[in-house]
């Protein structure tokens, strides 16, 4: 369950941006859901609007490169750059780091990660965890020493001695709290040891669970790995996997929303064949045979085939390639998101309504607002008939706008008292002007356009 993400001098965030899910309508919550410790209330969904080039999908950048970097970083050479890029358009953060925090609930503990970096590497990294009283407690801090100012914790010292070459390596120090050693690990040298082999271009929380697999800080990996999707995660090989294990009628109400007109589909998953492959393609060169040989070896293939109904009511198979986009949207969209329905997880998707009928997009938005799990939908669009209490409350709608500095600012729609009643129009009011992050464009006269010079 996401809670809270927080950005700081990233790409068009030049101050600090914070994006919630906590419902803070407390009259309407059927789009909301308890936390299990019954003390949090959080948001099934939440859509991002703005004009084109506002920096409404950067946060979700920021999100994802945040992943990227907890699951990757553990592999980084001292010379990886890292993919952070600030605010360029002020000369104070051109060189400044970049801050990203997260705040989630997993297994039922919620968590407060996040570092400060540059694309040399890791100014600074923290993981804090509620006790079971509420309380947040520390597990580790990670940052540059100063002089006669040693980290606040109950044991301290400078990490990264294999890496003194670097000047942010001879800086680092460590502080753990005590509930890092709850677990199987009770000695302050196993996080010592780890820390000593975290380079500066990788995080301490990706280096503990590779190296070690942590008790206490895999749950924090494995949120980011398992929990926390992207679109880009999406493929259609989750449908022919869902229906393949028996989720055919879940499958098929979702794709007849899609197109009533597909009765069925026909699905036969087969391992690649390497002889029949050289048999089909005789003339392929070796070198890439070989590298297809090599990246196909252990996927599993997939042919399908949707079955229409024709005038007399018999089954005629179509292939793939004669349905619409937006049926191809709905196989790539349908296993997934019964998945995360289903698991609870939390969906990112920059631009929810690409290629989809608006029809196809409010069951989308629909599904996610009365799941019975704590699943979650953070979307990015332009969709502004979704502006209605009818499909989404007012804190569910956040907007990104451009200051006149080129500075994204994000800010959410409970900024306003509009009536949720009666003839006043979200959309319209939007659309007007009136809740800001539009685009400004401007009337051209029609001698001023001219051709062919």
């Amino acid at each position: 369950m996401l809670i809270q993400f927080r950005v700081k001098n990233f790409l068009s965030f030049k101050e600090e941006q914070v994006f919630s899910m906590r419902s803070q309508d407390s009259k309407n919550q059927a789009h909301a859901f308890n936390t299990e410790d019954g003390r949090l209330s959080l948001l099934h969904g939440a859509a991002i609007f703005g004009a084109n080039a506002s920096g409404k999908s950067n946060l979700l950048v920021a999100m994802s490169r945040m992943k990227t970097l907890v699951l990757d970083s553990a592999e980084h050479k001292l010379d990886k750059k890292l993919p952070l890029d600030a605010f360029l358009l002020c000369s104070s953060t051109r060189d400044a780091p970049v801050e990203l925090e997260i705040e989630f609930m997993h297994q039922n503990v919620r968590y407060r990660y996040g570092f400060e970096a540059t694309q040399t590497g890791f100014v600074s990294e923290w993981l804090y965890r509620h006790s079971e009283k509420n309380r947040e407690a520390r597990l580790f801090e990670r940052g540059i020493a100063q002089p006669n100012q040693p980290m606040h914790g109950t044991e301290t010292h400078s990490g990264n001695e294999l890496f003194q070459h670097n000047p942010l390596a001879t800086l680092q120090q460590y502080s753990w709290g005590k509930l890092l050693f709850e677990k199987q690990e009770q000695k302050e040298g196993f996080y010592r040891v780890i820390s000593m082999r975290t380079n500066p271009k990788q995080l301490f929380l990706s280096k503990a669970t590779a190296l070690e697999n942590s008790e206490t800080l895999k749950p924090v990996y494995d949120w980011f790995k398992n929990v926390l999707v992207f679109d880009d995660d999406v493929e259609a090989r989750h449908t022919f996997e869902a229906v393949l294990a028996g989720k055919r009628a879940e499958v098929m109400e979702f794709m007849h929303i899609a197109d009533a007109s597909i009765h069925d589909l026909e699905i036969e998953q087969s391992v690649f064949d390497e002889g029949k492959f050289k048999k089909d393609n005789p003339d392929i060169p070796d070198e890439l045979f070989n590298i297809t040989r090599e990246r196909l070896k252990d996927e599993k293939l997939y042919k399908v085939r949707s079955i229409h109904l024709d005038n007399n009511n018999q089954p005629v198979q179509f292939s793939l390639g004669l349905e619409s986009s937006g049926t191809h949207k709905m196989l790539e969209y349908a296993g997934f998101v019964l998945d995360v329905l289903s698991q609870g997880k939390v969906l990112v998707i920059d631009e929810l309504e690409e290629s989809l009928h608006p029809l196809l997009l409010d069951y989308i938005v629909k599904l996610f607002n009365t799941a019975q799990t704590s699943a979650q939908l953070i979307f990015t669009s332009h969709a502004t008939h979704l502006m209605t209490p009818e499909k989404l409350q007012r804190d569910q709608i956040w907007f990104v706008d451009k200051n006149t500095h080129q500075e994204s600012e994000l800010y959410s729609f409970m900024a306003f008292s509009p009536r949720t009643t009666g003839r006043e129009s979200w959309s319209k009011r939007y659309l007007h002007g009136f809740y800001g992050a539009i685009p400004y464009i401007k009337a051209l006269e029609i001698g001023e356009v001219t051709h062919g010079e």
